[in-house]
């Protein structure tokens, strides 16, 4: 009986040995609760999930996650006792039925057909990663209908956790046709999105005469192709070019960050912008679009084949265990060799802070404030980009994973960095859903594709203002006027002046209040929410009036000098995003 359910769920009785009953008018998500005790049970005994897709009907409507990026474990209709149709959608943990399983299952992807128009349901998503954070900030998951593009589900979705620790996601869907209608975490990127693509491109730069090639530079577990795609120009020797090496979707849910790098892609591509052709003039581009590509063919949230957090390997990668590491480690060292390489950056995505903001590395003096400098120009190209919300610490570079124990020394900006020498080594990751708000912007609206590929292009302006080639810089509109201001401003705000010694952070610019402001960025709200500090310039660097710098997490100036308890917290900020963290 309905008691003997319940106490099953709290974990005092063995399961329901047949399916609960109908549960007279109460909350859906009650109705859910009871039935999630039932599909526990039959999981269990079915010893299910071995596979890697599925297709069964349910109810009058047929699910199918058995295509490239689906994922779904199995359906099974809800009664509550109302007649609404529910149906309780259980997604695939990574690697689930095999030696490796995990608890990261917050990827699903899988395709609806038999509705009608105006048919009504209501949806159940089963995952077993309490993503409270992300659908507490109005996550939605996002629909397409036919071949129509994939957009945000019109309704808030409710959640919950049960007593067994899964998390619930329920949303109400209408059909507005009978046309397949297929429901995703979020916007999906495919392999095979990927692959046509790269198609595209390769036509576009044929077309526009400019160099685009693609190699493969290492085998997956499972025998596909790691990519790395080359761009630059005709024009000039390509062995006098700077090189800039980006990668994407170590994790394979992550999929903001293929945004972000299809965006800079297209950029890269277009054959009458100023900017993008001095870009090709001047670099040579990298890049790796997929370095897990077994877990993003297989519908995974965070793992490869072997259920490991593929950015904890780069320390010591082997070629039986983590080849596409191997691979991509090889090529930055290769890369690096030739003293060529301006900057490496790995895109993600966050589920548990906003916004989009880099991790980069602590480092000292003249080599911090280079660091920062690229940060920086990111916030000033894009309104999207938060400065202030950068982590740059040593704290943040050696922490471990709650979850598997696993530090952060094995990432790939803290580990090539370490291995090379190399200053601008970043991880950037872009919200799966929103911004923080701020009082230009106290209600941002959802992230879309547009808004990651608009990030990825101020990913290469700001390259190309790195570089001072840019023949229409951004500093030029800012009160900072020129390069040599900037640097200025960032090397009194941590402490370490251009051209001299370190200074301790316990310095009146460390430990200036925080306050907002807008002055320094083109784009106002980008610098809202942050912590800005005004400082006097340099000896013979001449500072526009109101020059300020809004400054991220960072460590302290490693000159072994003393500093109080008061600026470490200031500096250090010890308050780490819990859960999935890259």
């Amino acid at each position: 009986d309905l008691k003997l359910q319940f106490l099953y769920l709290i974990g005092k009785a063995s399961p329901p040995p047949s399916p609960p009953p109908p549960v007279s008018p109460g909350r859906g998500v009650y109705s859910a609760v009871v039935a999630l005790a039932h599909v526990d049970a039959g999981v269990a005994a079915d010893g299910g999930g071995a596979s890697t897709a599925m297709r069964t009907e349910v109810n009058g409507l047929v699910f199918n996650s058995d295509f490239d990026s689906g994922n779904l474990l199995d359906v099974h209709a809800v009664d509550n006792g109302t007649g609404a149709d529910e149906y309780l959608c259980v997604v695939r943990a990574d690697c689930e039925g095999t030696p490796h399983a995990n608890i990261n299952s917050s990827w699903f992807h899988f395709e609806v057909t038999g509705g009608a128009a105006g048919k009504a349901v209501i949806i159940h998503i089963k995952t077993q990663n309490p993503q409270v954070k992300l659908y507490g900030w109005d996550m939605r998951p996002v629909v397409k209908v036919g071949d129509e593009p994939f957009r945000r589900i019109s309704n808030r979705c409710d959640t919950f956790t049960t007593p067994t620790n899964h998390f619930v996601i329920t949303f109400p869907y209408t059909f507005e046709s009978a046309e397949p209608v297929t429901f995703a975490f979020t916007y999906p990127y495919s392999m095979e999105f990927l692959e046509q693509s790269v198609g595209e491109w390769e036509a576009k730069a044929r077309q526009r005469k400019i160099v685009f090639e693609r190699s493969v530079i290492g085998k997956s577990l499972q025998g596909r192709s790691v990519a790395c795609l080359h761009i630059t120009s005709p024009k000039g020797k390509e062995s006098d070019k700077q090189i800039v090496l980006l990668s994407a979707r170590v994790h394979p849910g992550e999929t903001p960050g293929s945004y972000m790098l299809h965006g800079l892609i297209e950029f890269l591509l277009r054959a009458d912008n100023v900017v993008a052709q001095n870009l090709r003039q001047h670099f040579v581009f990298k890049i790796v679009p997929v370095l897990n590509p077994d877990g993003v063919a297989l519908g995974h949230y965070r793992t490869d084949t072997n259920g490991l957090n593929l950015n904890r390997m780069y320390a010591a990668p082997t070629a039986d265990k983590h080849p596409t590491i191997l691979a991509m480690k090889k090529l930055f060292m290769a890369l690096h060799a030739t003293d060529r390489l301006l900057v490496y950056i790995d895109f993600h995505a966050h589920a548990t802070k906003r916004g989009c903001f880099m991790y980069g590395n602590a480092l000292s003096g003249e080599r911090q404030v280079e660091n920062l400098l690229f940060a920086k120009l990111l916030s000033l190209n894009s309104p999207k980009f938060d400065f202030a919300g950068c982590n740059f610490t040593s704290k943040n570079m050696k922490s471990k994973s709650k979850r598997d124990g696993l530090s952060k020394m094995g990432t790939g900006r803290v580990a090539l960095a370490s291995a090379s020498g190399m200053t601008r080594c970043y991880t950037l990751e872009a919200n799966y859903n929103t911004s923080v708000a701020t009082d230009d912007d106290p209600s941002p609206a959802p992230y879309t594709p547009q808004v990651f590929y608009a990030i990825g292009e101020a990913v290469a302006v700001s390259i190309l203002d790195l570089a001072g080639k840019n023949p229409n810089p951004i500093i030029s509109e800012t009160s900072y006027g020129t390069m040599d201001n900037l640097r200025a401003v960032l090397a009194k705000s941590i402490g370490a002046p251009v051209g001299g010694r370190p200074r301790p952070t316990g310095s009146a610019a460390a430990r200036a209040p925080v306050r907002r402001t807008a002055s320094a960025s083109r784009h106002p709200s980008s610098a809202a929410r942050t912590r800005a500090v005004s400082v006097p310039p340099a000896r013979g660097v001449p500072l526009k009036r109101g020059a300020q710098v809004s400054l991220p997490t960072i460590s302290k100036a490693d000159d072994g000098a003393p500093y109080s308890a008061r600026a470490r917290k200031a500096q250090l900020n010890p308050r780490q995003p819990r859960g999935t963290v890259c």
